[in-house]
């Protein structure tokens, strides 16, 4: 785990170092006015993103009487509102007698280049504002009259700007505009920390050489857009349009005789002046995941209660892309379920309240449920924490939102396990087989029928809403707010691969590279897990900065392993030995966030995998999936599924590994099949790995007798170590030792390992030898004292014990398939073959020539020396984008 400084950490201290500093250079006192110069009310009507416009609603549905409140109650000194595009709230307020600055946010594009940004104007009247919206679509000729005019220009969030894509373009665009202002707004309350650090760091760089040197490359005179070029005089705006966090963050504004000259001229014209003079400090709170989750709370509040239907054939008709209007429609769709929840909707008033500052009636306490009481007063301290500063505001109200979506998890856990087990009491879920779930498992198309009481099976389907029809609120409740910590953080970091590669063109500081490993199994006794651990031990040794993340009950964090809690748990049907446990989406992002990690890798395509893609989504980051096991073959293999089941898993395959960035395998069959028509995944997608045996496995010494068996003269001992269960290919095992034994002499077949093909293994091979797990420290033995390992399966994707057999001096006799293909050369450490009865001639062969089976004794321990460490963990790291930055230490 990071135990140093995080960059948050890093970003915070040099945001308060800057602030501090010019707060003090312009001596706060008594001169001085307090400005919020980026905040917004509903005549912020015109959304800038596209699903706003589908949907048809605003930014905003925020009076402006709240929004001057809101100011107030931060103690803002003057006014001024800044919607898209329109000062129609300025003008209203003018009409009223207010002493508001007139000012509003104008999109404008770059001539030649099509780069969309926001400008800050300040000091138009009403026939100016008219011709300043003319003008928008050419920034040159918007800043030009704005010269003309003396009305201020401030550029809003520099880097945050449209299309958000890093190229050469990009930066030679955002050079060129920075020499066309002189105020800049470098403190954002609604966007990135980060890029605010950037923003103040890239601008600081520019110098009167510089900007000469940017303005002779372009055929505008930039005095002619700008008073004063190079000026760089910054400020700070809230952004805020909820009413929530305006006039938290802003700026100061120096007015010499402060006093005097109010007697004489407004405020308004006074920040005006100053602002022009530049004798100003931005302040404010910065911004993070957890402020950005409360605002959109309050916009998933007012959607709810304010949006009017959009209508279908205009949701169809815009110029959107398929899958927004597709979103458009299930939020509609969503939206009109859930005001059919009143106690949904009394939950999300009573929330909204709480985020203003006004607590649950007490009365309503005595007429909840016992099991809702609880959530009431978690909402009852964000209350009273809005009445407090601004950070334990957004603390608590965090707080509040981990403890309501663990409760609730829970509740949908322990509520849907109870419907299941009565539904089974019904005999209406009984004993069934995946192919048969995969045929009548389904979702209902209609959202009223996947969460309404009235929902209703389609004869010989198991419908999703028969199961949950107990849960509409606690299922409701969490997916809102899992939904808006997911929506936010994603919004927060949207512009995040630009940003870096931004930064370090720049030569500015960026995070270091750090990866996060999940995986839904680490302590089982499977081969995933000890390849993990071989892994997890090399990071360790090498301290690398990789931590491993698995869901458990009773293992603890150390070292590079974090353990989160499970919020449920069952056991997987096919492997009773191990469960599946249902990890706390949200603890896990708070891990991610406060990890500065910025990769990930999952080895599991259980819920640890989806959490994978949920990270990569949210967090803008890359994402890679390890596949050590080809489920879709064992699937075949195992589960008996028909042609029409299996294409179907194929699809759900397909769609989970298509979400990841890159794909690690561990043979080339495994690669040609992902880049097949099946899988579909582009080549350059797919990077190949190994495994290696953990250091402290040791090699035993050849002798005659096996630890666990006393070999009798002349006998041969075929060997098989791993998961006693059919599709290894177990059922081959009987023909193999048979006709080995009919050509080779007497032989005994040895187990080790546990499992449900035990039974059966025992029934058809009585005088076989079971032995159970054995520990690392002892196997070396077994597999020395073997004649042969004898490998049937054909799905695994590797087979580490065939690597384990090799370096004990073990021959291997493996069918032609996967990993073993790629592991064992044939004929020389061990045998390949297509079929059982060829591979077991092959194995009576070698056994009956004492010096051909000692040579490829000798061959095997050659072969296992090929798969070292040092080498395969270089090459891992290089296709995860770790081995660029990261020595790998001996």
């Amino acid at each position: 785990m990071n135990k140093e400084g995080s960059f948050r950490d890093y970003i915070r201290t040099e945001l308060d170092s800057f602030l501090l500093a010019r707060q003090k250079e312009i001596e706060i006192d008594s001169d001085t006015l307090k400005i919020d110069l980026h905040c917004h009310d509903k005549n912020s009507d015109q959304p800038g993103e596209r699903l706003g416009r589908i949907l048809g609603i605003p930014e905003t549905w925020l009076k402006t009487g709240k929004l001057i409140e809101c100011l107030e109650n931060n103690r803002t000194s003057a006014l001024t509102i800044t919607n898209h595009n329109n000062a129609r709230s300025c003008w209203n307020l003018l009409d009223k007698g207010y002493d508001i600055l007139p000012g509003a946010e104008f999109t404008c594009t770059l001539p030649g280049s099509g780069c969309t940004i926001h400008v800050l104007t300040y000091g138009f009247n009403p026939l100016q504002e008219a011709k300043l919206n003319s003008l928008r679509d050419n920034l040159y000729r918007f800043l030009e009259y704005c010269r003309t005019k003396d009305i201020l220009t401030i550029w809003a969030h520099p880097l945050y700007f449209y299309p958000n894509r890093f190229s050469p373009q990009a930066i030679d665009d955002l050079e060129h505009m920075a020499t066309l202002f002189s105020h800049f707004e470098v403190i954002n309350g609604q966007r990135n920390s980060w890029q605010n650090l950037i923003t103040i760091k890239w601008l600081k760089s520019f110098d009167e050489e510089k900007i000469d040197r940017i303005s002779r490359k372009y055929p505008v005179n930039i005095r002619n857009l700008c008073a004063d070029p190079g000026a760089m005089i910054m400020v700070g705006g809230s952004d805020d349009h909820m009413g929530l966090f305006a006039g938290s963050t802003g700026t100061y504004v120096k007015i010499p005789d402060l006093k005097e000259r109010l007697k004489t001229s407004t405020r308004a014209d006074l920040i005006l002046d100053g602002l022009r003079m530049g004798d100003v400090a931005p302040y404010g709170f910065f911004t993070e995941e957890d402020k950005m989750s409360i605002t959109f709370l309050e916009l998933f509040y007012g959607i709810v209660t304010q949006m009017e239907d959009p209508g279908l054939i205009r949701m169809m008709l815009h110029q959107g892309t398929k899958n927004e209007k597709l979103l458009a429609f299930l939020i509609t769709n969503g939206i009109n379920e859930l005001r059919r929840h009143k106690f949904t909707m009394q939950f999300l008033k009573t929330f909204h309240k709480s985020l203003h500052g006004v607590g649950p009636e007490k009365w309503k306490k005595s007429f909840v449920k016992k099991s809702t009481k609880p959530l009431l007063g978690e909402i009852e301290n964000i209350a009273r924490a809005k009445k407090l500063d601004t950070e334990i505001y957004v603390r608590e109200t965090r707080h509040t939102l981990d403890h309501l979506f663990n409760r609730l998890t829970k509740q949908i856990i322990s509520r849907g396990g109870e419907n299941i087990s009565e539904l089974s009491r019904k005999n209406q879920i009984g004993e069934i087989k995946l192919q048969e779930f995969l045929e009548k498992i389904e979702l209902p198309a209609s959202l009223r029928h996947l969460f309404g009481e009235e929902a209703e099976s389609k004869a010989g389907t198991i419908n999703a809403g028969k199961i949950f029809d107990r849960l509409s609120f606690p299922a409701l409740a969490s997916f809102i707010i899992g939904a808006v910590n997911f929506t936010s953080t994603k919004v927060l970091h949207d512009n995040r691969p630009f940003l870096d590669h931004f930064a370090r063109e720049n030569g500015l500081k960026t995070p270091a590279k750090r990866m996060l490993w999940l995986t839904d199994t680490f302590t089982d006794k499977n081969g995933i897990a000890i390849s993990l651990n071989n892994y997890y031990d090399e990071v360790c040794r090498r301290n690398l900065p990789v931590d491993f993340l698995v869901c458990h009950e009773t293992l603890e964090s150390a070292g590079h392993l974090i353990v989160t809690r499970p919020l449920g748990s069952f056991p997987i049907p096919l492997y009773k030995e191990q469960s599946i446990r249902i990890p706390d989406i949200m603890a896990i992002q708070d891990i991610f966030k406060k990890g500065d990690y910025d990769r990930i890798i999952c080895s599991t395509e259980l819920l640890m995998g989806a959490a994978g893609i949920y990270l990569k989504q949210s967090f803008n980051v890359q994402a890679f999936f390890f596949l050590h096991t080809d489920w879709l073959e064992f699937a075949s293999a195992k589960l008996e599924l028909d042609e029409q089941n299996l294409n179907r898993l194929t699809r759900f395959a397909r769609s989970f590994y298509q979400s990841f960035d890159k794909l690690i395998v561990l043979n080339r069959d495994h690669a040609d099949w992902l880049a097949g028509p099946k899988m579909n995944i582009p080549r350059e997608k797919i990077f190949a790995t190994r495994h290696w045996l953990n250091k402290d496995f040791t090699r035993g010494l050849e002798e005659t007798d096996s630890p666990c068996y006393i070999r009798k003269k002349n006998e041969k001992v075929l060997l098989f170590v791993g998961r006693l269960s059919e599709e290894k290919g177990l059922l081959d095992f009987p023909e193999i030792a048979t006709v080995v034994a009919d050509q080779a002499g007497p032989v005994k077949v040895i187990f080790c390992g546990s499992g449900p093909a035990r039974a059966k293994m025992e029934t058809l091979l009585p005088d076989a030898l079971f032995i159970d797990w054995v520990d690392q420290s002892e196997l070396g033995s077994v597999y020395a004292s073997a004649d042969f390992l004898v490998f049937p399966s054909r799905f695994d994707t590797f087979g580490r014990v065939v690597l384990e057999a090799l370096y004990c001096g073990c021959p291997v006799a493996a069918y032609n398939e996967k990993g073993p293909k790629d592991i064992v050369e044939d004929g020389v450490s061990g045998i390949l073959r297509n079929n059982r009865y060829d591979l077991a001639e092959a194995i009576a062969a070698v056994l009956k020539d004492e010096v051909a089976h000692r040579q490829m004794r000798n061959e095997a321990i050659k072969r296992s020396a090929q798969f070292d460490s040092e080498k395969i963990l270089k090459q891992f790291l290089g296709n995860t984008g770790l081995y660029e930055e990261v020595e790998v230490p001996v």
